[in-house]
């Protein structure tokens, strides 16, 4: 039999787990899950694609060795950008011949049928909205931008405003509530509201040519450029319009082909045309970084790992397409055959 001191120490365990437990049921409540810390298996990739035959190309991440899966269905014509949705189950492709858009599973990397009403010319360009409901595609032929909800696939109404040419880039602000296009002829960026799809005022101070790539910074606060003349880049502050943020003193060394940032917000990368293929800025302070050695030359596009511990050019040329650490931005050569137009990393 138990004695009064036993009895009441087991009512206050009793206690202690009754309250535990229900803490634990309204934490989990008031905070769900982050479908970006979600876990994925160890098949995790590298996607590049490439005008060459599959178009399509994988690469184990985080050992970077070339793998030997492949998509069912080859993009038609070359594959120009690449796009993987935030919860790492799909992966899209813009390629210039139609259907423009191919969109893959990342379960048996099967393509799904294409959308009823296509991207009107050559995709360029394709990004997903945070949320993963929406994929836009930068394309050729008016209205040049092209948002599908994923959920059927049903194109969106057209943007009232379109860019004024051929859209070259487009990205998503992190909330979901802006996406912009870079494209040629002026203003050669335009941002939209969205879900209005309003136009967003064009900055004051315009990028200085044809707009081929755009990002927006993790926090939402920066837009960039990158451009085909100096200063090859553009970074503005977003609020409810685009400011023009005072020019690096050290300019890219050629035509911005390619432009992101760093999953911390602390690097912009940019893609440049001539040699070096990248240059890489400390966001505070736009100060160029010198200690890394960045090999290669023509970059066209770039792309960091969503953990921020790599970061990827593409270069037209088979021999100049690098991995780079951001530890210690030590580089490592992607073994490869092929020209690469556009790279993405799965979660």
């Amino acid at each position: 039999m138990f004695n009064l001191t036993t009895k009441r120490a087991i009512n206050i365990q009793r206690n202690f787990r009754a309250v535990f437990a229900k803490r634990l049921l309204n934490l989990s409540l008031k905070r769900p899950m982050d479908p970006r810390r979600v876990a994925f298996s160890a098949d995790a990739y590298l996607v590049g694609v490439s005008a060459t035959s599959p178009r399509v190309f994988f690469y184990n991440y985080p050992s970077m060795v070339a793998s030997s899966k492949g998509v069912d269905t080859i993009p038609t014509g070359t594959a120009q950008g690449v796009a993987v949705s935030p919860d790492g189950t799909l992966i899209a492709v813009a390629h210039n011949t139609t259907p423009f858009v191919s969109v893959y599973r990342t379960s048996g990397f099967s393509k799904l049928s294409n959308p009823v009403a296509l991207p009107a010319g050559n995709a360029n360009a394709c990004a997903f909205s945070p949320d993963g409901r929406y994929l836009a595609i930068a394309h050729g032929t008016t209205p040049f931008l092209t948002i599908y909800q994923v959920s059927d696939w049903s194109k969106l109404a057209d943007v009232g405003t379109p860019p004024a040419g051929t859209g070259n880039g487009v990205a998503w602000s992190p909330d979901g509530t802006k996406i912009a296009v870079a494209h040629t002829t002026t203003p050669f960026i335009s941002a939209y509201n969205f879900p209005a799809l309003s136009k967003i005022a064009d900055p004051a101070s315009l990028p200085a040519s044809t707009g081929n790539a755009c990002a927006f910074s993790p926090d939402g606060t920066i837009l960039s450029v990158a451009h085909t003349t100096t200063p090859f880049i553009t970074n503005y502050t977003v609020t409810a319009t685009l400011t023009k943020i005072a020019d690096p003193a050290s300019l890219p060394a050629n035509n911005g082909q390619g432009v992101a940032f760093s999953p911390n917000g602390r690097y912009l990368g940019v893609a440049n045309g001539g040699s070096p293929s990248v240059t890489v800025y400390e966001v505070v302070g736009w100060v160029k970084l010198t200690a890394p050695t960045l090999v290669g030359s023509n970059g066209a596009a770039i792309a960091f790992s969503a953990n921020g511990q790599f970061m990827v050019v593409a270069a037209n040329s088979a021999t100049t397409n690098y991995v780079y650490r951001t530890g210690d931005w030590s580089a490592v050569a992607l073994a490869s055959s092929v020209t690469f137009t556009g790279f993405a990393f799965t979660p």
